[in-house]
């Protein structure tokens, strides 16, 4: 099954791929970068008892990567990023069993998005749509809980696993079936400034709904007595980046000079 998922994941970007070869002429690249800020998502079943237990917050990230945004009309184009992305979610418990779990997780993330442009003009605003393919890299835990008083330490840092082999590596947390292909979908919009010579400055704001959960198991063993994490939990994030892009055909046109 996870091989299937794979096959298609690679199908999507290969096409991607293909797609943005066809149409250079109508293409700009560049770069981005920003901030997340994300907060996890639970299944129904499970939901409102974990939340009765533990306290959910926010954790800050960050994304940096490319863009390739490609003109289909006047109105429309097709954006394509890779990113680097730094998700995090922070988790606590008061009371005699305290803990708090501050988990951050890298991806690299591939959005496939539709951008409707509103208007005419320099400055344009728009709406983005469309799917995003991510890879669960890694990863780590920084817990700190009543019980590691007894050990005369503050907190413990643990780094995330896929391999069974690591599992009794105490630096470690190992991560059984996890899925490290995950999909969800994006909306967002922004604005976008044309500058000279076929530039453009874009400020970006985006919602990020994950639909897969980071492991098939629903706790998993973290060797402290109050706490097991969860990871029926998927991830919900909100962005603001910033973009520049460079029109392929004017950069041709520079460089021929």
């Amino acid at each position: 099954m996870k091989s299937s998922w794979q096959k298609r994941c690679v199908g999507i970007i290969v096409g991607c791929l293909i797609l943005v070869s066809g149409v250079q002429g109508q293409m700009a690249i560049g770069v981005k970068g920003g901030v997340l800020v994300g907060k996890p998502g639970y299944s129904r079943a499970y939901r409102s008892i974990y939340l009765e237990e533990y306290n959910v917050g926010f954790a800050p990230g960050m994304t940096i990567g490319a863009v390739a945004d490609i003109k289909v009309g006047s109105k429309f184009s097709l954006q394509n990023e890779i990113n680097h992305s730094l998700k995090g979610v922070k988790i606590s418990k008061e009371g005699s069993d305290y803990v708090t779990n501050t988990m951050m997780m890298h991806y690299i993330d591939y959005p496939i998005l539709l951008k409707t442009r509103l208007n005419k003009g320099r400055q344009k605003y728009y709406i983005t749509f469309g799917p995003t393919i991510s890879y669960w890299l890694g990863g780590n835990m920084n817990i700190s809980a009543n019980e590691l008083d007894e050990w005369n330490l503050e907190r413990v840092k643990l780094g995330f696993t896929f391999n069974p082999e690591n599992s009794l590596d105490g630096s470690k947390i190992y991560i059984p079936d996890a899925n490290r292909f995950q999909f969800g979908l994006s909306i967002g919009g922004g604005f976008e400034n044309e500058l000279h010579n076929g530039q453009r400055f874009i400020v970006d704001f985006r919602y990020d709904i994950g639909h897969t959960f980071l492991s098939k198991e629903r706790e998993v063993n973290t060797d402290l007595v109050p706490y097991q994490a969860n990871m029926e939990t998927n991830n919900q994030v909100f962005a603001v980046s910033v973009i520049f892009v460079y029109d392929l055909n004017t950069l041709r046109r520079n460089l021929a000079k």
